[in-house]
């Protein structure tokens, strides 16, 4: 969770009876938080890759924990127990070294245009 939403939560929980100028305070700060939380959550947003929505979820996850914008920083990924059944796509992953699909759904996948990875586990799919 970003810094700004973790500020506007605690904002937003303070219900106490303030003075007028301490509530156009409190509005300032609420709208300051929001513009950051819209800029927050637009800087980890990745296109889309996958339409498997497990798989797609697991990456944009992992794009927004190591503060990620583009494909091309993604270089490793980890989506272990996620319901995952296919992995179209993964191929616009193209900087991808390593990849690990443990314990999954997956019934068939390609992975020859992902020319850089070093290190693949799909073990415990259905292959």
């Amino acid at each position: 969770m970003c810094t700004a939403q973790r500020e506007y939560d605690i904002a937003r929980n303070n219900n106490s009876d303030t003075p007028k100028s301490q509530m156009i305070t409190n509005i300032l700060r609420f709208t300051t938080v929001f513009i950051s939380i819209l800029f927050c959550n637009a800087a980890s947003a990745l296109p889309q890759v996958s339409s498997d929505k497990a798989l797609q979820a697991c990456i944009e996850k992992t794009a927004q924990k190591n503060n990620w914008t583009t494909l091309e920083q993604v270089t490793s990924l980890k989506c272990h127990k996620k319901k995952i059944y296919r992995v179209d796509g993964i191929k616009k992953l193209s900087h991808l070294k390593k990849l690990s699909l443990f314990n999954n759904k997956i019934e068939e996948a390609d992975f020859t245009g992902l020319a850089k990875l070093e290190e693949l586990n799909i073990a415990r799919n259905q292959l």
